[in-house]
């Protein structure tokens, strides 16, 4: 049974949703109505990409929150969030990564639509959830462990594994992560984000800024004016422009799309799942 602070800890996450879910289902307010002459609207997927640099999904949650109960992970969906890191669990690091409840976390996940988030996983888990999950999985802040030795940053043998998924490495900033030879500059996360496009593909690496984290960025990065500078970069070493296109908003659409695919059929052939972790695990 979940302890007290767990408790404590998932009244607060849900508290702070309810509050963010209310800011973003607030009416819009009237469109005006267009005179026949005027430019028309744009298209679906362009309004899209609008909406969601101005309201982005509630996500970024953290499983400890879910206090070991697949029907708090269900209150979190219905509150808004669309994807939980599974770092400082009790089911993951044992049970050759995952255990019996965490691959049932990752089951129901799918089932929902929410994306599996394995940044700062260790990579027993990674490999694990990879196996289990039937939709695609992200690194929301990660790198590749190839370049820099950090534990949030991913081995190669996972991102071969994530080409598979069709998932997506998004590559971080944070100077500790991508610093090489004890430098972290522009030019180190364009070596990153090459080696996770050579290993992973091009259709499974995209960015993962962090500038909400409080990290030290990398020199040339250090907010988001800089994007074009970085993109100038991969241009500059041959990257097309419909590879950028699809490192800098393609993939990740893809990835959603995919994941909500993947959930409406899932919800075709599995009911809820009443599982816990007393009867899974213990």
């Amino acid at each position: 049974m979940a302890d007290l602070q767990d408790h404590v800890d998932t009244a607060t996450a849900i508290g702070q949703l309810d509050a963010e879910y209310a800011q973003i289902s607030a009416p819009a307010r009237p469109s005006p109505v267009l005179h026949p002459d005027a430019p028309a609207p744009p298209d679906p997927l362009a309004r899209a990409r609008a909406l969601l640099a101005a309201h982005p999904v509630v996500d970024g949650f953290n499983g400890h929150a879910l206090a070991d109960s697949l029907g708090t992970l269900r209150a979190y969906h219905a509150l808004g969030v669309r994807s939980i890191t599974f770092t400082g669990t009790s089911w993951t690091g044992r049970g050759g990564g995952l255990t019996r409840f965490g691959q049932e976390v990752v089951r129901e996940m799918n089932r929902l639509g929410i994306l599996v988030d394995l940044t700062g996983a260790s990579p027993d888990t990674m490999r694990r959830a990879l196996a289990v999950a039937k939709a695609p999985v992200i690194f929301s802040h990660s790198a590749a462990h190839a370049l820099t030795d950090h534990p949030s940053n991913v081995p190669d043998d996972v991102l071969r594994m994530l080409r598979s998924n069709n998932g997506l490495c998004m590559v971080g900033f944070a100077a500790d992560q991508v610093a090489r030879e004890g430098t972290a500059s522009l030019r180190e996360v364009a070596d990153h984000l090459e080696h996770v496009r050579e290993v992973a593909g091009p259709d499974c690496v995209g960015l993962g800024a962090g500038y909400d984290t409080g990290a030290t960025h990398a020199d040339g990065l250090t907010d988001v004016s800089r994007y074009p500078q970085l993109i100038a970069e991969l241009l500059e070493r041959d990257w097309s422009e419909s590879d950028v296109a699809a490192l800098t908003w393609g993939n990740a659409a893809r990835v959603m799309r995919e994941a909500e695919f993947a959930s409406r059929a899932a919800q075709l052939r599995r009911a809820p799942s009443t599982a816990t972790i007393g009867e899974l695990d213990r």
